[in-house]
């Protein structure tokens, strides 16, 4: 690992931290004092303003250091297997 990504994997790291925090306390003004979602129009607002705040932290601090010359291969039998042991869906794979 090069210091570069050392240094983007922390700040990543960091600004989702941040993202996350920001998001959850927009999300709790929606609801009221029993959890109910009484806010849609705002919680969908949150949402949408974490997702893209998320890719905008992605491709400033991850994204420049991606190799992509060798994609990965997503449909090995290794990361066909979740932690729970089912089977994830791969497209180019005829055999589950």
């Amino acid at each position: 690992m090069t210091p570069e990504l050392t240094d983007g994997a922390r700040n990543f790291r960091l600004r989702m931290a941040v993202i996350d925090r920001e998001s959850e306390v927009a999300l709790d003004m929606t609801c009221d004092r029993y959890g109910r979602t009484v806010h849609a129009d705002a919680a969908a607002a949150a949402r949408a303003h974490r997702n893209r705040a998320a890719v905008e932290a992605y491709t400033t601090h991850l994204a420049p250091h991606a190799d992509i010359s060798a994609p990965p291969d997503t449909c090995s039998a290794a990361s066909r297997r979740t932690q729970t042991g089912f089977r994830t869906a791969c497209p180019s794979s005829s055999s589950g």
